[in-house]
């Protein structure tokens, strides 16, 4: 995922949480791939703000898992 996709989509997620919105647990964390590198991940993540749940995929980089580390919220490895 390219950093300026992925900065946008952890800002929309931050966005629906100051708007009121609440991440609901576990997180998925799953495999998107393969590479040479090993395992290349992403997060799950599921925010329900008035009886509307939404979902959207993050990649495994160091300032969602600090986001996800700050919110202390429990992660589920499915892959």
């Amino acid at each position: 995922m390219e950093a300026a996709q992925q900065n946008l989509r952890l800002s929309q997620l931050q966005a629906w949480m100051d708007a009121g919105g609440q991440i609901e647990e576990p997180v998925l964390q799953r495999s998107a791939y393969y590479s040479a590198r090993g395992r290349v991940c992403v997060f799950e993540v599921v925010v329900k703000h008035g009886g509307v749940r939404r979902v959207i995929a993050l990649a495994d980089e160091p300032d969602v898992n600090l986001f996800l580390n700050q919110q202390r919220l429990s992660i589920l490895d499915v892959s």
